[in-house]
């Protein structure tokens, strides 16, 4: 998780492996709102 400024908004952006696939979301960092997501198939 790291907390980083873009647009002029603060935001988490969070990546993490489940199931077979890495998820990476951006999370607005005062209101919680999910701003950006993605899944994609980890390649073996």
């Amino acid at each position: 998780i790291e907390l980083d400024f873009d647009d002029g908004i603060y935001v988490y952006e969070v990546e993490f492996v489940s199931g077979g696939y890495e998820y990476e979301y951006e999370i607005d960092a005062k209101t919680g709102r999910i701003l950006n997501f993605e899944k994609e198939p980890i390649d073996d």
